[in-house]
């Protein structure tokens, strides 16, 4: 810790520190989208997209995508930051984090 963008946070530098473990239907993939309101990045080339070549995702989509492994045992304040891009439907549609 401190896991900084240099670090390979920026979805550029180190690839292998994040990978998507897709369950069902949809899934998560490095990359771009051309597609309206997923297009574009925070930074760099790269995102984490779901089903980035089509306008919608499947229903009953579920998908992981995983970080580093992060020690927090150290009894400090931590903070988790990150830009996310998304538009839901009401009553269905979310994120966890944890």
């Amino acid at each position: 810790l401190p896991y900084l963008l240099s670090d390979g946070g920026d979805f550029e530098t180190r690839q292998q520190d994040f990978y998507a473990n897709n369950l069902s239907n949809s899934g998560w993939f490095l990359g771009s989208s051309t597609i309206t309101g997923k297009a574009g990045t925070a930074s760099g080339d790269f995102a984490w997209v779901i089903d980035p070549n089509s306008a919608e995702y499947f229903d009953a989509s579920v998908g992981q995508l995983m970080t580093p492994n992060f020690d927090f045992s150290g009894g400090l304040v931590y903070t988790l930051e990150f830009k996310a891009n998304f538009d839901f439907e009401d009553n269905w549609d979310g994120f966890i984090v944890e």
